[in-house]
Parts: structure tokens; C-alpha cells; sequence
């Protein structure tokens, strides 16, 4: 049986939400084990870097959730109804972001979330079936205000960096 589970927020460390109370099938997990697995999640790839003694990167797993990613896009494309979870500009299907920006993106303008993919790419940002727990919602807010500082310095850099002609 595949387990599911939402994961909403950024791309590294403390922005990485997985949304455990949600996932499918539920899962029972004591406080203590929540939070080690959440950190788990959060901070796999220096999991990976340890493991290797410095020796390498966790590069493998950035190339399969490409690959997946890929395969997703090629099945949507093919008319198929898929659902992901991607780093999405909010303002794409400002209905769909509600939720997630009363949760605590705010006025984020990207954020992770569940989407629903088709012929024409992203076709709209999937609800969650339920509302976060309370240690959930505490890491909404770290990931959020993290992520306003990253957006910041990603629009800074790119704003300094002129295309080369």
C-alpha cells in the first residue's frame, strides 16, 4: 500500500511542510515521533551529505523527483488527471491559494502546494482535505517566514544579474 502525504511550504530545511495529520492511509504517531520524523523529512538531503562523509550530495534524489516530475507532466499532457505538489506562483489561481495563504503564506508569492496537472500544465491548486494540527501550523509559520526572506533574496539576485546576449 502507497502512503500518501501532502507536503506544502519550500524546497529546503525548515520551508519542507509534510502535513503528516493528513497523510493516507492515516498514520498514528506519537508527539516525539512526529517531530523526529518531520526533522527527518526537513533535513534528508544533509542526512544523505553525512552518510557520504562530505563525499557527495544528495543529488539522486533531486534527479528522481525530476524524473517523476517529468513523468507526471508527460501523463497530464497525454489527458491524463494528475496530482503533485510543486512551488507554484499563488497569484496562478488566486481561489485555489486561499486556503493555504489563510494557513500562513499569507502574501507569499510562491509557496508549495498540491496541484491538479492537465493537458494545459497546472489546471488549479488542490484544497487539503483537512486543516493542519497545531505542530503543523507552527511549522507553517517558521516555513513562511523563512521563505519571504528566500523569495526576497532570489528576486534581489535575479534583479542584479542581467541575462547574458
Amino acid at each position: 500500500m502507497e502512503l500518501r502525504v501532502p507536503v506544502v511550504g519550500g524546497h529546503s530545511g525548515n520551508t519542507i511542510v509534510p502535513l503528516l495529520s493528513m497523510a493516507t492511509p492515516q498514520i498514528k504517531l506519537s508527539q516525539k515521533e512526529m517531530e523526529d520524523l518531520v526533522q527527518r523529512i526537513q533535513y534528508g538531503g544533509d542526512e544523505v551529505v553525512k552518510a557520504k562523509d562530505g563525499e557527495g550530495s544528495a543529488t539522486l534524489s533531486m534527479a528522481y523527483a525530476g524524473a517523476r516530475f517529468t513523468s507526471s507532466l508527460v501523463r497530464a499532457v497525454a489527458g491524463a488527471q494528475v496530482m503533485e505538489s510543486a512551488l507554484v506562483p499563488l497569484a496562478a489561481d488566486p481561489q485555489g491559494a486561499h486556503q493555504i495563504r489563510r494557513l500562513g503564506a499569507n502574501s507569499l508569492d510562491f509557496f508549495a502546494v498540491p496541484i491538479e496537472l492537465g493537458k494545459a500544465g497546472t489546471l488549479r491548486i488542490v484544497p487539503l482535505d483537512a486543516e493542519p494540527n497545531m505542530l503543523e501550523l507552527k511549522a507553517l509559520d517558521i516555513a513562511a517566514r523563512t521563505l519571504k526572506d528566500n523569495i526576497a533574496q532570489g528576486i534581489k539576485y535575479m534583479d542584479s544579474n542581467q541575462p547574458i546576449h
